[in-house]
């Protein structure tokens, strides 16, 4: 009946079988992963980090992650993925700022 078919013996089928299950199961769990943070990143942040951003907000030694900071705080909701955006931003910010032209202390004579 379906002579355009051509049905592999059993030990065919499973060894392709195989094949694609070994090919395509990396490929597989990558995704997974990729969605799972994705939905990870999307989710609020909670009480000890919303503190975390105040405190960033709040302080004057670092103007652009205070900046950043007051602009979420005025946000409805924090994602993480902003909350970790800040954080970079802090961090990179802090390493960058090595000394403060105003606070140059000149030797007395």
């Amino acid at each position: 009946m379906f002579n355009f078919i051509r049905f592999l013996p059993k030990t065919e089928s499973l060894q392709v079988t195989l094949v694609y299950i070994h090919r395509f199961m990396p490929i597989f769990l990558v995704l997974g992963v990729f969605i799972f943070s994705y939905f990870l990143l999307k989710k609020p942040i909670n009480g000890q980090q919303y503190t975390k951003v105040q405190q960033i907000a709040m302080q004057m030694k670092y103007p652009h992650a205070e900046v950043m900071a007051t602009m979420l705080l005025q946000k409805q909701q924090v994602t993480t993925r902003e909350y970790f955006r800040l954080l970079h931003a802090y961090h990179i910010e802090q390493k960058n700022i090595k000394s403060y032209p105003a606070i140059q202390l000149k030797p007395l004579k």
